[in-house]
């Protein structure tokens, strides 16, 4: 499923990006966003596909709005298409955006669901150790200017954060002192996304919004449908 979603993003995102006219990094980076988890590896590809801080801009607001639509959608849908609560989860992991809207959408369907859903979503992410630097190769290679070198992204600080804090929750801390820190960290992402459309304007919106959005629509809904089928034909 992991797989599967990866090469369906990725593969819509460069062919009609092509079509679209857009830049081979803007593609790269918007396949990385449906096909991993979202702003993280938007941002995560960033630096070694060079793109402009508007261009990330457009690219983290279209995510983020497809994300919320696929979050929303996948409990519905699910109930509509009589999902079993494990096939309601792996739709909800294989094709969510980002981690918490994943996780979420599988708590919706059902507990079972939310466990699958988790499990499946931090596959994806794990995807990054191969993204990050295969972006910035591409990109280099796409754009060579004789000796000029590249950097390879920088390892998103959730991953690791993620682990360590999964270690401290199960082993070291009590359960009333994680649960405040989750409470924080819910509070101290709020100004966090508020902060996403600081480097957008009207025209880098004019230049890259429409073909970026149509390009998202596209992938998101060539994701959702080839997971469904996949789910339907192997569980």
């Amino acid at each position: 499923m992991v797989l599967i979603t990866a090469i369906t993003s990725f593969s819509v995102c460069y062919i009609l990006g092509r079509l679209l006219k857009l830049n081979l990094e803007t593609s790269l980076a918007l396949g990385a966003g449906g096909a991993i988890c979202g702003n993280s590896a938007v941002i995560a590809v960033s630096p070694g596909l060079k793109l402009k801080e508007e261009n990330v801009g457009v690219i983290l607001a279209i995510i983020n709005v497809l994300g919320l639509i696929t979050f929303l959608a996948i409990p519905i849908l699910s109930k509509i298409l009589n999902l079993s609560t494990e096939q309601g989860g792996i739709w909800a992991g294989s094709v969510i955006h980002a981690v918490p809207q994943a996780i979420a959408a599988g708590e919706a369907i059902g507990p079972e669901a939310m466990l699958i859903a988790t499990t499946i979503k931090l596959s994806r992410v794990s995807l990054l150790i191969v993204i990050v630097p295969l972006c910035a190769i591409l990109a280099n290679n796409n754009n060579n200017n004789g000796d000029e070198k590249f950097k390879l992204g920088k390892i998103p600080y959730f991953i690791p954060g993620f682990l360590l804090a999964a270690m401290l929750s199960t082993w070291i801390m009590p359960t009333e002192i994680s649960e405040g820190l989750t409470l924080a960290g819910k509070l101290m992402l709020l100004p966090l996304l508020a902060s996403v459309g600081f480097f957008i304007n009207k025209e880098s919106m004019k230049s890259a919004g429409g073909p970026i959005l149509i390009v998202g629509v596209v992938s998101t809904i060539c994701m959702l449908i080839s997971s469904y089928l996949t789910i339907i034909m192997f569980t």
